[in-house]
C-alpha cells in the first residue's frame, strides 16, 4: 500500500525555488519599469484613502480591480501557467475578484472609507503601506535580488495584502464576498511558501488571519 507518511509537502511540489525565482526574475525585467508605475498606483490609492473626498471610494476601488486583472493576466496567464497547471484557474479567480470590486466598488458605490481612529482603519492603512513600500524590501533583506521582489498589481501577495487593507478601511460591515478569493489565495500562498523556504512569504497568511478576525469583530459589533 502506498504510503504517505516518508514525503513532506515539498514531495509535491511543482517545481524548484530556483525555477520560481528564474521565472519572476524573467517577468520582472520584461515588465521594467511598470514596477515604478504599479507603486506609484499604490501609493495614490493610499493617499486617496487617507484623505476626504467624494468618489474616492470608486477610484479606490477601480484601482484595485485593475490591479488583480494585471496580475491575472500578465502573471498568471502568461508566466506562471508555464510551470503551474492551475495558474489558469488562479487567472480566473482574479478575474472575479476584479469584476467583483468593480460591481461593488464603482457601479454600487459600496466601498466608503473611513479612517478616523479606528483600530480596523488604522490596521488597513498599515497592510495597504506594507504592501506597496515594505513588502519589497523585507524580500530583499531575506535574500532575494530586486529582480526576485513582489511588486503590487504586479504580483498576487501585495496585491492580496493591499486589497485586504483598503478592505479593512471600509466603514461599517465588509462584503465578505470581497475577501473570499483573498482569503483562498492566503492558504495557497502559505501552501507555497512553506516547501519552497520563501518564509517572508507566510506575511500573506498572516494577514489574511488578522482580516478575518478584524472583519468578524466590525460584523459583531454591527450586529
Amino acid at each position: 500500500m502506498f504510503d504517505l507518511r516518508g514525503y513532506s509537502l515539498s514531495d509535491f511540489f511543482l517545481y524548484s525555488p530556483e525555477t520560481y525565482y528564474r521565472l519572476l526574475e524573467i517577468y520582472n525585467l520584461d515588465l521594467w519599469p511598470m514596477q515604478i508605475a504599479a507603486v506609484v498606483l499604490g501609493a495614490v490609492l493610499i493617499g486617496l484613502a487617507s484623505s476626504p473626498g467624494p468618489g474616492r471610494g470608486r477610484i479606490i476601488a477601480a484601482g484595485l480591480a485593475a490591479s488583480w486583472l494585471s496580475v491575472a493576466y500578465a502573471f498568471h496567464l502568461e508566466r506562471y501557467a508555464t510551470i503551474h497547471f492551475a495558474a489558469w484557474i488562479f487567472g480566473a479567480f482574479f478575474i472575479v475578484q476584479a469584476a467583483l470590486l468593480l460591481w461593488v466598488g464603482v457601479v454600487r458605490n459600496q466601498m466608503q472609507l473611513n479612517l478616523g481612529g479606528e483600530f480596523a482603519g488604522r490596521t488597513g492603512l498599515g497592510f495597504a503601506a506594507f504592501a506597496v513600500f515594505f513588502q519589497p524590501l523585507i524580500e530583499r533583506l531575506a535574500g532575494r535580488t530586486w529582480s526576485e521582489v513582489d511588486v503590487f498589481a504586479l504580483m498576487p501577495d501585495p496585491t492580496v495584502i493591499a486589497t485586504f487593507g483598503f478592505l479593512l478601511m471600509m466603514v461599517g460591515r465588509i462584503e465578505w464576498k470581497l475577501l473570499i478569493i483573498p482569503f483562498l489565495w492566503s492558504a495557497i500562498s502559505a501552501a507555497a511558501a512553506w516547501p519552497m523556504g520563501a518564509y517572508e512569504n507566510l506575511v500573506t497568511p498572516v494577514g489574511g488571519a488578522l482580516t478575518f478576525a478584524i472583519t468578524g469583530w466590525k460584523s459583531i459589533r454591527a450586529v
